[in-house]
């Protein structure tokens, strides 16, 4: 991302800050005793679960350049929802879910997959609306 120039080298800043700010509402939400889901249909959490990590898988997809950058992030989200599974037994109120676990990364190759058809066309579409508003 060194060749980014200023505004677009901004978003690419943000796009971080984003992610990482949303790998630790993850993280705390994941580790809250007893989280109430604010909907109440039958597995409402795997539904969280795939949606959360969907977002991040499309976020670092979308900041990493290169495959092999991007295809490691997402392996790393999924070592994260286990260890975060695992951190759960240890928790009150929570308890560890090989379903969860299937949640969080069918979410990740759903977000992989999206980023890594988005990713050109996103910072383009972003470079192109900058170079004509200067």
């Amino acid at each position: 991302m060194a060749e980014l120039q200023g505004g677009t080298r901004w978003f690419f800043y943000f796009l971080s800050a984003l992610w990482i700010i949303s790998i630790a509402g993850v993280i705390l939400g994941s580790l809250e005793p007893r989280m109430e889901l604010p909907v109440g249909f039958w597995n409402a959490d795997k539904l969280l679960h795939c949606v959360a990590y969907l977002w991040l898988a499309l976020l670092s997809t979308l900041i990493y350049e290169g495959p092999q950058k991007r295809f490691l992030s997402s392996i790393a989200l999924v070592f994260l929802g286990i260890s975060l599974e695992i951190g759960q037994m240890y928790v009150p109120g929570r308890m560890f879910s090989l379903a969860d676990i299937g949640a969080n990364t069918t979410g990740v190759f759903l977000g992989f997959s999206t980023g890594k058809r988005c990713y050109d066309k996103f910072w383009q579409l972003f470079s192109l609306e900058k170079s004509v508003s200067q």
